[in-house]
């Protein structure tokens, strides 16, 4: 039996750097097919890249994302059509691809499963780049129903994306549910960042992950200036890229904060010490894409036991899992003074501020474990290829 993951970029890599190796051992062939791109880099001495296979078409788009999507859906057409595996396994990246994916695998007559990582059209939609009364919306969620219907399983991110599947009829057991591993370790600092930019002495709120449309802005910038006077034991860090980010630098451009700062790409060991020594972990999610994604960098904030704050829907999952678990606080959208509140809080409060990171890191360890998922993964994967083979 062999497996073929189907992905551009390195969204789903963590979980495919563990999930790979484990069900090559157990005697499952199981191979991604992925894009050259800068997001994607091995060191030497990572043995379980030979299991990712990269399209050679997307050599000379690496940089240049949608070029390079165009690219490997091109690229990943002509594998699927004419180098079958014996079980595909469509993650939805390139957006909407899983639609001629899947399309072509059946005409191969080879079974797949979806691995959700955004759920579209609904994200586009939400977005604005489709309207959701359009013909085109419509058309194309008929179609993603039809997809998801027939996959053999269809694996989700949280419960909230879990509600949406079964709002669309997918079958319960046809539902399998995992965590967005996380990219960073707990291990022992190698370097100073906080230090090096003389911010040890603060408070320090930081906002790290993708600065894409999703995710609002307006919240902890309007916050930022307000506090530049009234707390100026609170500094701001901002970390990340996306098409907002541009909201964030003319911010930074125009009111040359000194209670902010702007960080740009950081190698391994400076992101994760920046990641330790910061105070509290900003998340934000707009309310309309609540269930189509789930913040991914909650399990790295978790990992490292440090309260998040979090600025988004109460049904989504970062929301259930601090209320639940006393692992941070939510505020609603756009909703600046419970922000400012709850900053403030953490700041005034150090008992709160170390009980809360306290639960943070308890909560992973306890509902998280990395290995766990990817048995439970592999050990289904392995059923319906065996109810297949059946």
């Amino acid at each position: 039996m062999d497996i073929r993951f189907f992905n551009t970029f390195n969204h789903a890599a963590p979980l495919l750097d563990h999930l790979l190796p484990e069900l090559n051992k157990r005697g499952v062939e199981a191979s991604a097919y992925i894009s050259h791109s800068k997001y994607r880099k091995g060191k030497k001495g990572d043995d379980h890249l030979k299991y990712f296979h990269k399209a050679s078409l997307t050599r000379v788009s690496r940089s240049r994302k949608r070029l390079n999507l165009i690219l490997y859906s091109i690229s990943a057409s002509f594998k699927i059509f004419f180098s079958p595996a014996s079980f595909h396994v469509f993650f939805t990246h390139p957006p909407l691809y899983v639609l001629f994916g899947s399309w072509l695998s059946r005409r191969r007559g080879v079974p797949y499963g979806v691995h959700v990582m955004d759920q579209y059209p609904g994200f586009l939609g939400s977005a604005g780049y489709l309207y959701k009364e359009g013909w085109l919306y419509k058309w194309l969620d008929r179609k993603m129903d039809k997809v998801l219907h027939k996959a053999e399983f269809v694996t989700i991110l949280g419960n909230c994306m879990r509600q949406l599947m079964l709002d669309k009829g997918v079958p319960k057991d046809k539902i399998n549910q995992v965590i967005n591993v996380p990219t960073i370790k707990d291990e022992p600092l190698t370097v100073d960042y906080l230090g090096s930019i003389d911010l040890k002495e603060k408070f320090t709120v930081i906002y790290a992950g993708n600065m894409g449309i999703a995710h609002e802005f307006s919240t902890i910038l309007s916050v930022a200036k307000k506090m530049e006077q009234s707390s100026p034991a609170v500094h701001f860090i901002m970390l990340g890229k996306g098409n907002r980010k541009k909201e964030v630098e003319e911010y930074v451009e125009e009111n040359s904060p000194k209670n902010m700062t702007l960080v740009g790409y950081l190698e391994n060991e400076e992101f994760v010490a920046i990641m330790k020594q910061t105070d509290l972990h900003v998340i934000t999610l707009r309310s309309d894409f609540n269930g189509l994604m789930v913040p991914s960098k909650m399990y790295s904030s978790l990992a490292l036991g440090k309260p998040i704050l979090f600025e988004g829907p109460e049904t989504c999952e970062v929301s259930v899992v601090l209320k639940e678990h006393r692992a941070g606080t939510r505020v609603d959208h756009l909703d600046s003074k419970a922000f400012e509140g709850a900053i403030l809080s953490y700041l005034n409060e150090a008992k709160k501020l170390e009980d809360h990171g306290e639960n943070a890191r308890k909560y992973f360890e306890s509902y998280c474990s990395i290995q766990e998922f990817v048995e439970n993964y592999s050990n289904y994967l392995q059923l319906h290829s065996t109810r297949l083979k059946a």
